[in-house]
């Protein structure tokens, strides 16, 4: 929706220029599409894009609107202020028109009407629409006209002017991820990086190893955990253990407290080389199974500041017992999972069974679970 509304937005740009004009020089061809460009990215939300169309600073001016008065910017600190709003929408939509361009050498100033409309689809009364003209400066560096003016001249609004309150508490509900890898013995994980609401490049954060039940990836309780955590404040790391998921690692599904218990400490190793992660600050989570490899790994690695568990699954041997249909249903389980080991060691064969079944007495969990 944004790459074909961004597509609108330079057709008519084009369609606003005289047709006496159509040879125009190269340097307002440039011009023009730097202009329409940082509308096409606004409404993408392609962030580093709009930086790039920026000058090292920018005197940006919404007085008109926003009785604030104008500020000198840098690239980030305006798509800071931007990213805090305009997200919260479903969709932007920057239409701009009527460019009048004037050139001296390496300077450039543009002015052009243009209408904004947000769209908010959770709402009736949906679109708030704000209508103005822009005055834009330039300076030519290198081959790249960049902006280091940019002034919105403030006509009239129409629609639902209470939008914009519900978009910018949407966006401090929102949280960025981003997939992720690291080494774990050898294996490349993949994880998924939650970060808090509003970060900001430049600071450091508190961060968070979430590990879920045993069986399960990092889509499952890992990720909803730590999607939660980010938005109390925290970075936090949900992954697949090895031979999980995404991550490496043969045989698929093999699951070992020992080798999981190194991938949560290897997790550990991951966030204290992010400049964006308190190195002193990094704590651990875990759900059933994961308490487990969470509490072992925390026994040993003295980086782990802080331990949280929940539904703990932290089995001694008669614990087991209970489970597993006593003393010989525990032998039996054993006997089968060294056989299982020494045919894989013998030509690579690899015995599966369910991880949960109300039919099947071998499932790993046996019985009426809700799982």
């Amino acid at each position: 929706m944004r790459s074909i509304l961004g597509v609108i937005s330079i057709l008519v740009v084009g369609c606003s220029i005289p047709q006496n004009h159509n040879q125009m020089t190269d340097q307002k061809k440039q011009v023009s599409e730097t202009i329409s460009q940082l509308f096409v990215s606004t409404d993408q939300t392609n962030w580093g894009e709009v930086e790039s169309l920026f000058a090292d600073e920018v005197n940006l001016d919404y007085s008109a609107m926003t009785q604030q008065p104008a500020s000198v910017l840098t690239p980030k600190e305006i798509t800071q202020q931007w990213k805090a709003v305009l997200p919260g929408f479903d969709n932007t939509h920057h239409q701009i028109g009527n460019l009048i361009t004037n050139i001296q050498v390496d300077n450039a100033q543009v002015s052009c009407y243009g209408t904004a409309s947000h769209f908010l689809k959770s709402q009736e009364g949906n679109v708030w629409t704000v209508v103005g003209s822009y005055d834009f400066n330039l300076k030519k560096s290198e081959e790249k006209w960049l902006v280091t003016a940019m002034k919105f001249n403030y006509k009239y609004q129409s629609g639902n002017t209470n939008l914009v309150a519900m978009a910018i508490d949407n966006q401090k509900r929102k949280t960025e991820m981003k997939k992720v890898h690291f080494n774990s013995e050898g294996a490349r994980l993949t994880g998924d990086l939650y970060y808090p609401n509003n970060f900001e490049e430049g600071k450091s954060y508190p961060a968070v190893v979430v590990s879920g039940s045993w069986t399960t990836v990092k889509e499952q309780m890992a990720g909803l955990y730590a999607k939660r955590l980010a938005e109390q404040g925290y970075i936090a790391l949900a992954f697949d253990f090895r031979n999980f998921g995404e991550s490496e690692g043969e045989p698929r599904f093999y699951e070992s407290p020992e080798m999981k218990k190194v991938d949560v400490k290897n997790a550990v190793s991951f966030l204290e080389s992010l400049e964006e992660v308190n190195s002193e600050k990094i704590g651990a989570f875990g759900v059933c199974a994961g308490a487990m490899y969470t509490l072992m790994a925390a026994d040993e690695d003295d980086r782990i500041k802080s331990v949280v568990t929940a539904a703990s699954w932290l089995h001694d041997e008669e614990a087991v017992k209970l489970f597993y249909g006593g003393e010989e249903g525990v032998q039996a389980k054993i006997a089968d999972a060294q056989k299982a080991k020494a045919d894989y060691k013998a030509d690579g064969t690899v015995t599966y069974i369910p991880s949960i079944s109300t039919t099947d007495s071998t499932a790993a969990m046996f019985g009426p679970y809700d799982y």
